[in-house]
C-alpha cells in the first residue's frame, strides 16, 4: 500500500552521485593548480553573466513577485496544503524557516554590507556622502526583504501541491519537471543531466556561504582565545559543521531541526537585544524609519536598475548576484519550506514567510547595519 508520499530507497543513486563529485573535483584540481588563472576565469563568468543576463535574474524576480500576489487573492488562497493540522507552532516555524534560509554570514554581511553600499553607492551617487548613506540600509532591506522569501514562498507552494495534493514526492529536481516532460524522461537522460547540474550549482553556492561563514568564526575564536588561524583551524571549523548538522538531521524535525532551531534564534535574539540597548537605539529606530521611506521612494528603481549607461557594475555585483544566489538555493530550501508548512493553507504559508522572515531579516540588519554607520560609534 503506498502511503501518502511514494516510498524511496535511502543510498547513493551513482548516475547522480559519481557525475557531479567528479566535475566538482575537478573543478577543484583545476582551481587549486592554478588560483591566478582560476580566479581570472571565476571573475570572467561572474562578470560575462551579471551583465549579459543580469535583466534575466531581475525580471524572473518581478514575475514571482506577482505570482506571489496571485497566490494571496486568487483561487488557491485557502487551499490547504495536506489535510492534518499545521506540525509546528507559528513562532517555531518562522524559526525553522529563518535558521533554514541563513547562515553565519548573515553576522558578517549584517554589520558590513551597508558599509559596502555607502563607500560604492549607486545611482551615482559620491562615496559616503549623505545620499549614499540615507540608501545604505535601504538596499539591505531590499535584498534581504519581501521580494527575495515572496519568491520562496511561491516555490514552496508549488513544491507543497506536489507532495500533499499530486501525492508525487520531490526529492530531486527532475522531479518538480514531471508534469511538463513526463515522468519517463525526468527518470531518464533529461533528469539526470538536470540533477547534475543543479547539485554541481548547489555545491559551489554552498562553497560561497561557507567561504564567508568560516572566516567569521575562526576570527571570532582567534579574537576571543588567541587561536591562530589557521587552513586546519578552518578545515575543523566546517567538520564540526557538517557533524552538527548531521546529528540534527538524525534526530528528526521535531527533536533535532526545530531545537536547534528555535535555541539558535532565541540567542540571536538575545544578542541583537544586548546590541540594541548598549548601541545607538535612538539612531538604530530612525534610520530604520527613514531607510523603509526610501526603500518604498525607490523601490521600482531598484528593482529594475541595471546601470547600462553608467556601468558602475553595481546592480551585477549586488542585486543580481544576490538574485541568483536566493535562485541557485530555491528548489532545495523550498522543498525543506513546504514540508515543515504542511496543514497550512496557500495564504498562510504565504503571508507568515514573508512577513515572518522579512521581519526578522530587517531586524537583524537594521540593529548590526545601523550601529556600523551611528555617527556616535
Amino acid at each position: 500500500m503506498k502511503t501518502e508520499t511514494s516510498k524511496r530507497k535511502i543510498g547513493i543513486e551513482p548516475k547522480v552521485f559519481f557525475p557531479s563529485l567528479i566535475i566538482v573535483a575537478l573543478l577543484c584540481y583545476l582551481t587549486i593548480r592554478d588560483l591566478n588563472a582560476s580566479n581570472i576565469v571565476i571573475n570572467s563568468v561572474f562578470n560575462y553573466i551579471t551583465t549579459q543576463w543580469g535583466w534575466a535574474f531581475e525580471w524572473y524576480m518581478v514575475v514571482m513577485f506577482v505570482g506571489w500576489f496571485w497566490l494571496i487573492f486568487g483561487p488557491f488562497a485557502q487551499r490547504r496544503l495536506g489535510e492534518e493540522a499545521p506540525e509546528f507552532s507559528t513562532v517555531s516555524w518562522i524559526f525553522m524557516m529563518f535558521a533554514s534560509c541563513t547562515s553565519a554570514a548573515v553576522l558578517f554581511w549584517g554589520s558590513i554590507e551597508i558599509y559596502y553600499y555607502v563607500s560604492s553607492p549607486p545611482f551615482g551617487l559620491t562615496p559616503f556622502s549623505n545620499p549614499a548613506k540615507d540608501l545604505g540600509l535601504a538596499y539591505s532591506l531590499f535584498h534581504w526583504g519581501p521580494l527575495p522569501w515572496a519568491t520562496y514562498s511561491f516555490l514552496a507552494v508549488a513544491f507543497g501541491y506536489f507532495l500533499y495534493v499530486k501525492k508525487i514526492d520531490v526529492v530531486r529536481p527532475s522531479g518538480t519537471l514531471v508534469p511538463l516532460f513526463g515522468e519517463k524522461r525526468c527518470n531518464g537522460i533529461i533528469g539526470t543531466i538536470i540533477d547534475n547540474l543543479y547539485l554541481v550549482a548547489l555545491i559551489l553556492a554552498m562553497g560561497t556561504s561557507l567561504g564567508l561563514a568560516t572566516p567569521l568564526v575562526t576570527e571570532c575564536i582567534q579574537y576571543l582565545f588567541g587561536v591562530p588561524h589557521t587552513l586546519e583551524l578552518d578545515a575543523l571549523i566546517i567538520s564540526c559543521w557538517v557533524v552538527f548538522n548531521a546529528v540534527c538531521v538524525a534526530f528528526g524535525l521535531q527533536r533535532g531541526v526545530k531545537v536547534a532551531s528555535d535555541v539558535r534564534n532565541y540567542l540571536s535574539l538575545i544578542l541583537l537585544a544586548w546590541v540594541f540597548i548598549i548601541g545607538a537605539s535612538s539612531f538604530t529606530i530612525n534610520y530604520f524609519t527613514d531607510s523603509v521611506g526610501i526603500l518604498l521612494s525607490n523601490f521600482t528603481r531598484m528593482l529594475f536598475y541595471t546601470d547600462a549607461v553608467g556601468k558602475s557594475g553595481f546592480p551585477q555585483a549586488w542585486t543580481v548576484f544576490y538574485w541568483a544566489w536566493w535562485i541557485v538555493y530555491g528548489i532545495q530550501m523550498c522543498i525543506f519550506l513546504a514540508r515543515i508548512s504542511k496543514g497550512r493553507t496557500v495564504r498562510q504559508l504565504c503571508l507568515g514567510m514573508v512577513g515572518g522572515l522579512t521581519a526578522s531579516t530587517w531586524l537583524l540588519w537594521t540593529i548590526l547595519g545601523s550601529n556600523t554607520l551611528s555617527p556616535d560609534q
